[in-house]
């Protein structure tokens, strides 16, 4: 057991020396100097995280943890689901935005093709799902509560690429998450 916590302890230090690296962008994050930083082998850096993009992946999936974890300490307000769910995507957006330099870092590894990734996205996906179930209320029924979560993630995921790549400004993401919440969850 005790050699468990430890590695998973190493595993958390080498995510935060990680997370300090994706702030200075996708090309500043090296295996060998994460490895450096952390004070890890090189090889143990690999039995953690198989790759660059595997370890950028974590770092996001990490972040929405916090964000979870934050929404759980100050909940969004509203009186409908609809208006719980928009101010909720609106603040994630803001979180990643804030951190700007971090996600287009790790949106970048998410987007390459991985064959080792789909764990980990399913993973994102269900922490992005815990986050956006605080915002239904009695109104919505479990099988439409499902759709929703579906059509939100994707148009909050496919935003958030568009922004990464320069073809959406933060405006026109803000516009498209209210409108998809218009849609799924409007009168």
């Amino acid at each position: 057991m005790a050699e468990t916590n430890g590695r998973e302890a190493q595993r958390r230090h080498v995510l935060e020396v990680a997370t300090a690296f994706a702030d200075r962008g996708f090309d500043a994050v090296q295996m060998r100097e994460v490895a450096k930083e952390a004070d890890v082998s090189l090889q143990t850096l690999y039995n953690l995280f198989t790759n660059k993009n595997l370890l950028l992946i974590e770092v996001l999936v990490e972040w929405l943890s916090e964000v979870v974890a934050e929404v759980a300490v100050t909940p969004v307000e509203g009186d409908t689901s609809a208006e719980r769910m928009e101010g909720l995507l609106l603040r994630t957006l803001d979180h990643a935005v804030s951190r700007e330099v971090r996600m287009r870092t790790c949106l970048q590894a998410f987007t390459r093709p991985e064959p080792m990734a789909p764990t980990l996205i399913r993973r994102f996906e269900g922490e992005f799902a815990v986050l956006l179930m605080v915002a239904f209320g009695d109104e919505v029924d479990d099988a439409r509560q499902v759709a929703v979560l579906r059509v939100l993630g994707g148009v909050f995921y496919a935003s958030l690429v568009a922004w990464m790549c320069e073809r959406r400004s933060l405006d026109h993401v803000r516009d498209e998450l209210r409108n998809a919440v218009a849609v799924t969850l409007g009168p």
